[in-house]
């Protein structure tokens, strides 16, 4: 007997060779997954730029942080939507950041793709951190740190090692290396950055050393959002818990029982729910073939999944 199912037209078609390791409940609601494969590739190639340009030309300058996440977007792996979150512990800021990329259509160029805003809180609380608790994520542009360069430490300005922290130090640009200098952190599965003075660099056993602050080098998201906990409102409060992603209006009316739609059980119903439909894997198949020779993934530095853009 013939199959005739009610489709979602938006419905992302690489959904499960897009969704990675599951992260948790956002907003506790919307279950999400890290974004990986042709998801991924097309945010960083074509995406990220669109979004960090409209939103620097566009959006009111602000010494709040707005930032940009990819995560996916579903009740189950392979049911998710790519969505690009909108972040900022600014409740207005966020909504005008969003507001301002719907109205600029931006999205409209990329079908399945959704968009959507929550508090910086949300995400960090909410989620959890790939980087952190022993997790070990296969190596993908974001976590990948080797460096290409072979340059004498002295020309490079960062010990190497430095790519066996939990954070990226990033090379400073010194005039003088007998005064302190200043270096700038980054959190590589975070979306955060800041700097630190550090003294005079000294040699020890052939190796470049300087001093700096403890607490600069053990610093991680998670106790940054907790020290601040006792100053900010709760997560529980309305402006922590604000959440909205476009395309997700019936999410609380969907239902997947044979009365809301004209699904008819065949041969194909036989499959494991686990082993992907032929249509998706020549779908996935045409796309990697189209990517390999029109879109390339830019090598970029070390998100998300996020991966948060700081504007």
């Amino acid at each position: 007997m013939q199959i005739f199912t009610r489709t979602n037209i938006d419905r992302w078609p690489y959904a499960a060779s897009s969704a990675g390791p599951y992260r948790g409940i956002l907003a506790k609601k919307y279950p999400c997954w890290d974004a990986h494969g042709p998801a991924r590739e097309m945010f960083m190639a074509q995406i990220t730029g669109k979004i960090k340009h409209c939103l620097e030309q566009c959006l009111t300058e602000s010494d709040s942080f707005v930032g940009y996440s990819l995560f996916m977007v579903g009740k189950s792996s392979r049911k998710t939507k790519p969505c690009v979150m909108i972040v900022s512990d600014n409740p207005k800021r966020r909504k005008a950041a969003f507001q301002l990329i719907k109205s600029k259509r931006l999205m409209d160029e990329y079908p399945g793709f959704e968009l959507g805003y929550c508090s910086l809180g949300a995400e960090f609380e909410d989620l959890r951190q790939l980087g952190r608790a022993g997790y070990n994520p296969e190596p993908t542009p974001r976590n990948n740190y080797t460096s290409d360069s072979e340059e004498p430490i002295e020309n490079v300005g960062v010990d190497p090692t430095q790519h066996a922290l939990p954070l990226e130090v990033c090379g400073p640009q010194v005039s003088s290396w007998a005064q302190p200098f200043t270096v700038g952190l980054h959190m590589p599965f975070g979306n955060h950055t800041w700097s630190a003075t550090c003294g005079a660099p000294f040699r020890h056993q052939g190796q470049l050393y300087s001093s700096t602050v403890l607490h600069s080098l053990q610093g991680s998201i998670g106790s940054e959002i907790a020290d601040r906990s006792s100053t900010i409102p709760s997560a529980s409060s309305s402006d922590s818990d604000e959440c909205e992603i476009t395309g997700m209006e019936d999410w609380d009316d969907e239902e997947e029982s044979s009365s809301e739609s004209l699904t008819i059980t065949s041969i194909a119903s036989s499959r494991s729910p686990f082993e992907q439909s032929d249509s998706e894997d020549d779908q996935a198949h045409k796309y990697d073939s189209q990517s390999s020779s029109g879109i390339r993934t830019p090598e970029v530095a070390p998100i998300h999944v996020a991966t948060s853009h700081q504007v």
